[in-house]
């Protein structure tokens, strides 16, 4: 009896296919192509003016989103494959994806602070539970006083971005 293939679908239809050779050129688009939109994140985030975003969600989830996306662009340089990256173990878990990325010697490239570090790790329970992204009552009742720093997590993108593409381009 033979088994069929489960039908790829969403997200891993998109993530499956990572190497390509064209005419001799080899690529492997999971590091590259994670890192280039790690950039436009972090693009996005610079863009928007502190005063536009009084409650600075805009800024700091896209700040986030790039954070996130270098992490996973490190990650794949590593080894870990774009359907890997894309959901399961990893997820949106930016204290989870820091934790690996040390694990793996991502200080050997990128030397973040302390404040860099501690800053991924406080956005990361914004972040996971989608605060940036719909409003919660909870917090507002609170002041946000868990809102992580929108600068510090753009200088921190900005950092490992500038640190990884590098080895993006060159993973093979």
């Amino acid at each position: 009896m033979t088994t069929k293939k489960p039908k790829l679908t969403g997200w891993r239809r998109h993530a499956l296919v990572e190497r390509v050779s064209i005419f001799g050129a080899k690529a492997r688009l999971g590091p590259l192509g994670l890192i280039q939109y790690a950039q436009y994140y972090l693009d996005g985030a610079r863009s928007v003016q502190p005063s536009q975003d009084t409650l600075p969600v805009v800024r700091t989830f896209l700040a986030a989103r790039a954070v996130e996306l270098a992490l996973k662009a490190f990650l794949a340089v590593k080894g870990n494959t774009l359907v890997e990256l894309a959901g399961g173990l990893y997820g949106h878990d930016l204290k989870q994806l820091i934790a690996e990325a040390d694990k793996r010697d991502l200080q050997a490239i990128v030397k973040l602070t302390d404040e860099q570090h501690a800053g991924i790790i406080k956005a990361s329970e914004y972040y996971l539970e989608k605060v940036l992204e719909y409003p919660s009552v909870s917090e507002a009742v609170r002041g946000y006083r868990g809102m992580p720093n929108a600068d510090i997590l753009i200088g921190t993108a900005a950092v490992l971005i500038e640190r990884l593409y590098e080895p993006c381009v060159n993973a093979e």
